[in-house]
């Protein structure tokens, strides 16, 4: 994750996943996610994989590790497809 480039902004009751390196000619739009996407955003950025991510939102809903596993793929690649890279 590209650390300094991206930041999680809490505004108008969303959280937003903000570049922070855009510029005019080559805007990308903030990635709005919800609660479990902003706590999976707070992993990634304290280094976390997404085998550690998985584990950590498991313990956090109290649901099977294979359910959190592939939400936080499908998390990854939704950011992904949006331009955010991690």
């Amino acid at each position: 994750m590209k650390r300094d480039r991206y930041s999680l902004r809490y505004a108008a009751g969303s959280y937003w996943i903000v570049d922070c390196a855009v510029s005019c000619e080559a805007y990308v739009a903030p990635v709005m996610v919800n609660e479990t996407g902003a706590h999976m955003w707070k992993c990634f950025s304290m280094g976390y994989s997404i085998f550690g991510t998985a584990q950590e939102i498991a313990e956090l809903y109290g649901i099977q590790f294979n359910e959190a596993y592939d939400d936080t793929v499908l998390f990854v690649e939704k950011l992904r497809r949006r331009g955010v890279d991690i």
